[in-house]
């Protein structure tokens, strides 16, 4: 290195190198100098830096954990369009999910059944500010000392909720109104503690929306397991007359009334109890015409109008008492009603 300084003056030098003490002096020069600078090696290192980057998918073993934050931007309402967002996992019109092309036959909030376990509910109603991530668990077993001793065709999603919703009453309402006085109303509210869920959801409207519909009628009743384990009662179930009336659409004008809730109590860490119930009210209008044409000497034209009505009520409920005593014993209680009642003139 070299400096043109000026005779005479005084200047005052820092030399400084990274990760080497500073080392100034001063000096007066009055003729050409030379000076060796030796640096000493720092001792003052900076502390480590850790950084932490969340992963946008955690895949562990069975499981796969989806961090929903990474992949939304906030204006989703449901979880149904948070579902959709996420690589590998599909939302059909119906409210079906499938994650790498299988079905999700449970769907858990907080490790929690969450109305018998069935998707579509879940789907269309959690809201999504309480979702903190998205758990999927394949060859899931209720019975938790039963996973990994046999293959299960059952895949399960747990929906993690944010820690300021652990203990937290939620809801909203969708409201509606249209020409001829038609009218939609859709409250849902939820309650989540660590030791107790209830959550109730409701739908009235009179534009032929039938929020219980065949697939949620076969899904409580046992779902396409019932198909394999007990095919004759599964055709049976899909072919009567309940089922023809959830399936049918012909009609001129529909009220639809329906409410469902689920309560999960833990009352210890060896037992817990879950219930659901679901009521269903529909009244239907339908109008049929019939033209008979007559052949013969005078041709006669029939033309024939019938109006019917008919009134529908379905109810389905189920409790379940869960008792581990231990890590190998695990004892389970369940009773099942259903009503069907349908009134036709």
């Amino acid at each position: 290195y070299k400096l043109n300084l000026k005779q005479d003056q005084h200047y005052h030098i820092l030399v400084s190198y990274l990760g080497y003490e500073s080392f100034e002096f001063t000096i007066k020069p009055n003729s050409d100098t030379s000076k060796n600078i030796v640096l000493q090696v720092a001792t003052n290192q900076l502390d480590e830096v850790i950084l932490i980057k969340e992963l946008p998918v955690n895949i562990k073993r069975d499981t796969i954990t989806y961090n929903t934050k990474v992949f939304t931007n906030g204006k989703e309402r449901k979880l149904k369009q948070v579902l959709k967002k996420l690589p590998g996992i599909e939302v059909d019109k119906n409210s079906n999910v499938t994650v790498l092309g299988k079905k999700v036959t449970d769907l858990l909030v907080d490790n929690k059944p969450f109305f018998g376990g069935g998707t579509k509910l879940g789907v269309e109603n959690i809201p999504a500010d309480a979702i903190e991530s998205v758990e999927v668990i394949d060859n899931y077993n209720k019975v938790g000392f039963l996973k990994g001793l046999n293959d299960s065709q059952r895949m399960a999603m747990n929906i993690k909720l944010k820690k300021d919703k652990k203990k937290f009453t939620f809801g909203d309402i969708e409201v509606g109104g249209g020409t001829d006085s038609h009218y939609l109303a859709h409250p849902n509210l939820f309650y989540y503690s660590p030791k107790t869920a209830i959550n109730f959801i409701s739908d009235l409207n009179d534009i032929g929306k039938k929020s219980f519909t065949l697939a949620d009628y076969i899904n409580f009743e046992g779902g396409i397991g019932k198909l394999f384990s007990d095919p004759e009662s599964y055709f049976k179930l899909s072919s009567s007359d309940f089922a023809n009336f959830l399936e049918d659409q012909d009609f001129i004008a529909a009220k639809n009334n329906f409410a469902a809730a689920n309560i999960t109590q833990y009352i210890n860490p060896k037992l817990d109890v879950s219930a659901y119930g679901i009521l269903s009210t529909t009244k239907t209008t339908t109008h049929n015409q019939t033209i008979n044409q007559y052949l013969g000497v005078a041709q006669t034209i029939e033309n024939k109008f019938t109006t019917g009505n008919t009134n529908n009520t379905f109810a389905l409920g189920k409790m379940e008492m869960n008792y581990k005593p231990n890590s190998g014993d695990d004892l389970s209680y369940t009773s099942f009603f259903k009503l069907a009642n349908n009134f036709s003139n």
